[in-house]
């Protein structure tokens, strides 16, 4: 996967990678690569647990209740609430790392929806 996303003066461009399916992004400014904040999240059943180091190595964390109905809510309000704290560009952010255990939460506590995995002789 490779998607860029251009503003006036930045742009920033994610790229999946690894076996893990990491996906990091690069900004820019001016066509140069910033050195940036990394951004790490993880959405949990209960918790959405947010961790940002700044360019300086300073961690700053947030821990805010799950939304289930759009787990995405969660993440956004955190960011923005630590970005505003820190006074943080969105665009500053070079690198992000996303984590989560519902999926496997709803495996183990089989609360997932009926699923089959039907495959060839020898898969």
């Amino acid at each position: 996967m490779r998607a860029v996303f251009d503003r006036t003066d930045w742009r920033v461009a994610l790229t999946s990678r690894g076996a893990r399916g990491c996906i990091t992004g690069l900004a820019f400014q001016g066509g140069r690569r910033l050195a940036g904040v990394r951004v790490a999240v993880d959405i949990g059943g209960t918790f959405t647990d947010i961790v940002v180091m700044a360019r300086d190595g300073a961690l700053h964390a947030s821990k805010l209740a799950t939304t289930p109905e759009d787990p995405c809510r969660a993440v956004v309000s955190g960011l923005a609430e630590l970005f505003a704290k820190l006074a943080i560009p969105a665009a500053a952010v070079s690198e992000v790392l996303h984590g989560t255990t519902v999926g496997s939460n709803a495996l183990l506590e089989r609360t997932g929806a009926r699923t089959g995995l039907i495959t060839t002789r020898g898969f």
